[in-house]
């Protein structure tokens, strides 16, 4: 945790006070007030206290007023979610390349180290990190693993519509901007943890920032899940994202892809055109037209599903093309925001690529169509949700 002095709670209420009685410039010049006599503070260690190779990183004024703002005094929320019992804790990560709020979704056993595994899920445009949560439903999912949610939180400082950067070259790789932050707050949350696993998800601009993790960082992350994004490399300025967003990415050059990848597309989403899943899997796989296709209906939906395995067989990257679907997260509720709870559910789907069960699952499926159907037809694979 940053190092803060000491009463400086007291002033956070304070501040609170000040706030709600409509003076914020008070609350603002009372806090840096308090984080002004933290810099003085003395870095060696007390009598009897355990010395550190190097004090840890105080939190800004910037950032304790996004606290502030949030109301994020409390260190946990209940969470509504019947399906997932386990605590939701609130957080700030502060670190050298910058500080992102996060809220942590902890399953009430979680898994053996061996087995123990992270979800990062990156937030959409106009969203945060409690109503991704509600929307996705991965704590659900999460909980039946005994694995962790991790859910990064975009400011308004860093952009006006809480979007991640993903088209800004000095936030598209792995050494600075916001792909630095969000590694090494994951790798902060898996030390912490004892977790030994991570996957990356995003919807929209978060599905963005989720391939460039998964790009930069494949020692990090070994799966990702793209809903509804952009290829890496498609844009370098606003402009260029919008063009992409709206009319399809240009093809960009195929590069090697080691995190395996699950692409999900709305066929009727207006705001990023279906094209993009196109682009992403290609630059992804190449010229490799090898893939296994398939039509089924899941979740009241027509999906489009199309298979790549790599060299040892396993399931690389998997696309879902779901009908009628806009622009919003494939059987998510409506407790969120950009959200459909027809259609595959993603969530669940995503752990289960991770898994690798999805192959598996909707073989037995489709095996189990066929007898009942009684034909000697070849059936249609399905991965339904259970």
């Amino acid at each position: 945790m940053p190092i803060l002095p000491p009463g400086f709670g007291k002033t956070m209420r304070e501040a609170l006070r000040l706030v709600r009685g409509q003076d914020p410039m008070a609350a603002t010049r009372a806090i840096r007030a308090a984080l002004t006599g933290a810099q003085t503070q003395d870095a060696a260690p007390q009598a009897g206290a355990r010395a550190t190779s190097a004090p840890r990183p105080r939190l800004g004024l910037d950032a304790t007023l996004e606290v502030l703002r949030r109301g994020r005094l409390a260190p946990r929320v209940t969470p509504s979610d019947d399906a997932a019992p386990g605590e939701f804790l609130a957080g700030d990560y502060v670190g050298s390349a910058g500080t992102r709020a996060y809220r942590l979704y902890v399953p009430t056993r979680p898994a053996a180290p061996q087995d123990s595994r992270v979800v990062v899920m990156l937030h959409g445009c106009k969203q945060n990190a409690d109503d991704f949560a509600a929307g996705a439903r991965m704590n659900a999912v999460c909980e039946r693993r005994g694995w962790f949610a991790l859910y990064p939180e975009q400011t308004k400082v860093a952009n006006l519509n809480r979007c991640w950067n993903w088209f800004l070259p000095a936030d598209q790789t792995a050494q600075r901007g916001e792909p630095a932050i969000l590694a090494a707050m994951t790798r902060q949350i898996m030390a912490e943890r004892d977790i030994r696993h991570a996957a990356v998800a995003g919807l929209s601009a978060g599905a963005a920032m989720a391939l460039i993790l998964a790009d930069v960082h494949p020692e990090l992350f070994d799966a990702a899940l793209a809903h509804s994004g952009v290829a890496v490399g498609a844009a370098r300025d606003l402009r260029s994202a919008l063009a992409a967003m709206r009319e399809g990415a240009e093809p960009v050059p195929a590069r090697p892809f080691t995190p395996r990848v699950m692409i999900v597309q709305g066929m009727a989403d207006e705001t990023v055109a279906p094209r993009n899943a196109d682009v992403i899997e290609a630059a992804i796989s190449g010229d490799d037209d090898r893939a296994r296709k398939t039509t089924a209906e899941e979740g009241g939906r027509k999906v489009e599903r199309r298979e790549r395995r790599d060299a040892q067989g396993r399931l690389a990257v998997l696309t879902l093309r779901v009908s009628d679907l806009g622009h919003a997260w494939s059987g998510g509720s409506s407790a969120g925001s950009f959200t459909d709870p027809k259609g595959p559910q993603a969530s669940e789907l995503f752990a289960r690529f991770i898994e690798g069960e999805a192959p598996r699952l909707a073989r037995r499926d489709a095996r189990r169509r066929g007898a009942r159907r009684g034909t000697s037809h070849r059936p249609v694979a399905d991965a339904r949700c259970s």
